[in-house]
């Protein structure tokens, strides 16, 4: 309910947090059970529950009454300027979060901008000046925000200090020359889908690495578990395939179904 704007409906957030952060839960207790397991030898049995996941990672979303009254919706903005501004050249996602939380990250802001003259105007002297006259301040910033585009307007305020980010979209991600660098964003051959970019676990390991590799079509794998798994010999797996007990696509041709 604390997503969206304040006079607008609540809105899905975008990422799935639930699944991949009862994951990350779930990960960081079965190492503390091994931690110790090697202290006391004794296991122990891990339970998670996704809602009581996610319900922990809204701990700071108005936790001081939350049981007395819903906590609202506040949409982009912050304790002025924080908030989402327009960039060039207008697009749906052209836009730049600028977060000010401090007195250093306001002056770091206007320099980045080059306007120093917003440093001396009364009006922003203060944080709390700066909320009472949020919506002037914002105009004097999306009046420069608007002259960049998304990815200049961080570069010019990043080098300046200030706590900056374009908002990324999906072409953004898969382009970002940082996350290329890493080797995060990686290209591989798909037998039905051709070449598919994916993105590697975050998760760095210098003696676990494991390469990425397509999924498989559908029955991909038929004759190598049947064999591996089950010992079957390949006259054994010829029959099944011809009876049209299993499925492979590349067999799908020749197979005789039996009525």
């Amino acid at each position: 309910s604390v997503t969206g704007e304040p006079d607008a409906d609540p809105i899905k957030p975008g990422p799935t947090i639930a699944d991949t952060g009862t994951g990350m839960q779930t990960a960081l207790a079965v190492t503390a059970a091994w931690a110790q397991l090697q202290r006391t030898g004794q296991g122990q049995l891990i339970e998670l529950s996704m809602q009581e996941v996610m319900t922990m990672f809204m701990r700071t979303a108005g936790v001081s009454d939350w049981a007395q009254r819903p906590a609202v919706r506040r949409g982009n903005r912050g304790g002025a300027p924080t908030g989402m501004y327009p960039c060039a050249p207008g697009g749906p996602n052209d836009y730049i979060y600028i977060h000010v939380a401090t007195s250093r990250l306001w002056d770091q802001l206007c320099t980045g901008m080059e306007r120093h003259d917003l440093l001396i105007d009364e009006r922003f002297q203060t944080g709390r000046l700066r909320m009472q006259n949020a919506d002037v301040l914002r105009e004097e910033i999306a009046k420069w925000t608007t002259q960049h585009t998304k990815h200049e307007a961080m570069q010019l305020l990043g080098k300046a200090g200030a706590a900056v980010s374009a908002v990324f979209d999906t072409m953004d991600v898969f382009n970002d020359p940082h996350l290329k660098v890493r080797g995060f964003i990686e290209q591989v051959e798909h037998p039905a889908e051709g070449t598919v970019t994916l993105m590697k676990s975050p998760i760095r390991m210098s003696q676990s690495e494991v390469p990425l590799q397509p999924a498989p079509t559908l029955g991909g794998n038929t004759d190598e578990v049947l064999a591996g798994e089950l010992g079957l010999g390949e006259s054994e797996i010829e029959e099944l395939h011809r009876q049209a007990v299993v499925y492979s696509r590349s067999r799908q041709s020749d197979t005789v179904i039996a009525g």
